[in-house]
């Protein structure tokens, strides 16, 4: 399934978001990425059309905490 433009953004926001949370309650090793996509609603395999992989999306989230961090 393709996704719009403005699906893929939210997607994306949305699988930062369930990655924060699942960073914060259970680390990045206990996480899956089928626990994500279950999360946000989409395929496992769709999730690879996003991140190359988990610790690629958890990179991402660091990176975007580091930023706000910098910004301050």
């Amino acid at each position: 399934m393709a996704f719009t433009d403005y699906e893929t953004e939210q997607l994306r926001k949305a699988l930062l978001k369930e990655t924060r949370h699942c960073a914060v309650t259970m680390g990045m090793k206990k996480t899956s990425v089928e626990q994500l996509t279950k999360a946000v609603g989409i395929a496992k395999g769709s999730f690879y059309k996003f991140y190359e992989s988990k610790e690629m999306l958890f990179f991402a989230v660091l990176e975007g905490k580091i930023l706000k961090y910098r910004a301050f």
